[in-house]
């Protein structure tokens, strides 16, 4: 959520606000790199960084380069490399080959440890392990060359979980335009960020299509296309505060109903205690450690 709320915070008060060709890049660079920092899942929002750099060089002097782009991403590279040095003994984490070995650096990752790890997530992102047996792709490399995940990836990912909140965004995106509509552009650049946006979305597609690592891109993408259609501005002013007022109603009133369900009604669920199941397990011993293990 930080990392969602940063990008937007950068996009909206930067890009969309800016009528200029005069980009603010020092403030930009600064506040991507606290992103950066955050979560490198913000490698993601990259287009519209380059396109900054590239809107500033093309019509600022090469001479305030140092001063508003050299300088501040020293900087920002610097923090990245010392916080991922105390955090993984990597200078650039993931990168396994700016790892140090365990050997001088105790805490440094296992390099791979850290292959594996990767693999995984990618697998996991993709869907990999919550395939339909009977459709299942066994080699993980099979299933993620080529696009292969895709299938398996519209139906346990995209419909059940980035659908939902794609619809809620846009009906608070259609109710705020309506009940406070006016006709103001912030931005006369919508096409280039539409593009920005989509390239955005396809990077975090390609890389790790999980919704968590890219909510903050399809709000974008959802945002500008909304502009474009309409062609105008929806301002948040004094109207929208009966929508918040009825949206947080409902939600407590929602939430304090589904506690009732889980707390007082009688049923299998143990809310708010955890469920004790038993199973049979066996321990097992190797040199200091006990492994207890599913006879299965």
């Amino acid at each position: 959520y930080p990392l969602t709320f940063f990008i937007i915070f950068i996009f909206v008060e930067y890009f969309y606000k800016s009528n200029s060709k005069n980009y603010k890049i020092r403030n930009i660079l600064f506040l991507y790199g606290i992103s950066f920092l955050i979560k490198v899942t913000a490698l993601f929002f990259i287009p519209f960084i380059l396109y900054s750099l590239f809107q500033y060089l093309k019509f600022q002097k090469l001479n305030n380069f140092k001063k508003n782009v050299f300088f501040p991403s020293i900087i920002i590279l610097i923090l990245f490399i010392i916080n991922s040095f105390l955090n993984s003994g990597c200078l650039i984490y993931p990168i396994k080959e700016s790892c140090y070995n365990k050997n001088q650096i105790s805490w440094s990752v296992d390099k791979k440890e850290l292959s594996d790890e990767q693999n995984i997530v990618e697998n996991w992102s993709k869907g990999f392990f919550h395939q339909k047996n009977k459709d299942k792709i066994k080699e993980t490399q099979e299933y993620t060359k080529n696009f292969n995940w895709v299938p398996n990836w519209v139906l346990i990912h995209l419909i059940p979980k980035i659908l939902e909140p794609i619809l809620i965004f846009l009906l608070i995106l259609i109710i705020s335009f309506l009940i406070n509509y006016k006709k103001k552009n912030y931005s006369k650049y919508l096409n280039n960020y539409i593009i920005l946006s989509f390239l955005s979305l396809c990077l975090w597609f390609i890389v790790m299509p999980q919704l968590r690592f890219g909510y903050a891109y399809f709000l974008l993408n959802i945002f500008l296309i909304f502009n474009y259609f309409f062609g105008q501005t929806y301002i948040l002013g004094n109207k929208f505060r009966i929508f918040l007022i009825i949206s947080f109603v409902f939600f407590n009133l929602s939430n304090i109903k589904r506690i009732y369900n889980d707390y007082f009604l009688p049923s299998k669920n143990t809310f708010p205690f955890y469920e004790i199941k038993n199973f049979k397990i066996e321990e097992k011993y190797f040199e200091n450690y006990s492994y207890f293990t599913y006879k299965r």
